[in-house]
């Protein structure tokens, strides 16, 4: 199988164990342009990366890809309305990692305040949210640094949380409440600016991120 149909086929695995949640991305970001300062948004909702500080266009699992240097480069995605998801919301992801930060938390996709992908405590991948005010931060425990490709997802559907590694279904937990709206940006590669903890950002390769 081809990486492309191998991409195409964990995303939609994924989709299929969402029952409530829209098959319709908000965002998708290939990571294939190559060149320039921008990461182009696929979903036609216009959510376009502008990149800050200096991550570099690289060969990826499917075409192209982005290294990240974690220390300070990132995409800052804006706060489009269509990335303001209430009901249930996925996001996954390709990454290959080289080395973990200080950190406790390293973000990897999303929105602080809202939904985030994020690799905690150098040992967990989790779906952090806020449902109706609350925080809850859950997944599974991964082995994300070791240099090789993975494919990340993680899921809510308004009553489960679903994380998804290499293709494998790896956590399932029970949640319910609506997702927070916040004001913050969607960012790939960033850690909250407002906290020595949540800082982290990752060291190595993304691509084809979608929400």
């Amino acid at each position: 199988m081809s990486k492309k149909m191998i991409c195409l086929a964990c995303f939609v695995l994924v989709l299929g164990f969402v029952s409530n949640a829209s098959a319709e991305l908000v965002g998708h970001w290939r990571l294939d342009e190559g060149s320039g300062t921008t990461a182009h948004d696929q979903s036609g909702n216009g959510n376009d990366g502008t990149f800050v500080n200096d991550p570099v266009w690289a060969m990826g699992i499917i075409n192209g890809a982005l290294q990240l240097d974690g220390i300070d480069d990132y995409v800052n995605c804006g706060n489009g309305q269509s990335l303001n998801m209430t009901d249930a919301v996925t996001i996954a992801a390709w990454v290959k990692l080289n080395s973990v930060p200080p950190a406790f938390s390293v973000l990897i996709a999303g929105k602080f305040g809202a939904y985030w992908l994020e690799w905690r405590d150098n040992t967990t991948l989790s779906l952090s949210m806020f449902l109706n005010g609350a925080y809850n931060g859950s997944g599974p425990a991964l082995e994300l640094a070791d240099e090789d490709w993975h494919h990340i997802a993680l899921t809510y559907d308004g009553t489960h949380k679903k994380g998804y590694y290499d293709r494998e279904e790896v956590f399932s937990e029970g949640a319910t409440g609506a997702i927070d709206v916040s004001g913050n940006n969607f960012l790939v590669g960033e850690g909250h600016p407002a906290s020595d903890n949540f800082n982290g950002c990752p060291d190595g390769l993304i691509d084809d991120i979608r929400v």
